[in-house]
């Protein structure tokens, strides 16, 4: 999470010199009005190799995630192909039954006409 953060901070342009933090997750440009006196939030610049090393992480994290969602992919394709085939094997079976029950009743039908 931190990696994905420290990008996001890489994407942001920094124009302004100071940032204040006027409450959780709120940040702005100016001094806060619910409290002026409040000082600017010191950050420190990343370096280069760090955000390599960031971009980095987050490139193999995304390789395995996409690896990931393509095995389940082809995890769901193979459990419909079985199901597919798991109706085909019904239908034959419940066909092959419409015939079997058809046949009966026309051997019956036989056997009383005699």
């Amino acid at each position: 999470m931190k990696k994905l953060l420290i990008l996001a901070f890489i994407a942001i342009p920094v124009h302004a010199t100071d940032i204040y933090r006027c409450g959780p997750g709120k940040y702005q440009q100016k001094p806060c009005p619910n409290n002026p006196n409040t000082a600017p939030v010191v950050y420190q610049d990343i370096s280069k190799e760090d955000q390599l090393a960031a971009q980095k992480a987050y490139e193999e994290h995304a390789k395995e995630v996409a690896e990931q969602e393509a095995a389940r992919q082809q995890q769901r394709e193979i459990e419909h192909a079985r199901q597919a085939e798991r109706d085909r094997a019904l239908a034959a079976q419940r066909q092959a039954d419409a015939v079997q029950a058809i046949n009966a009743a026309r051997e019956r039908a036989e056997i009383r006409s005699r």
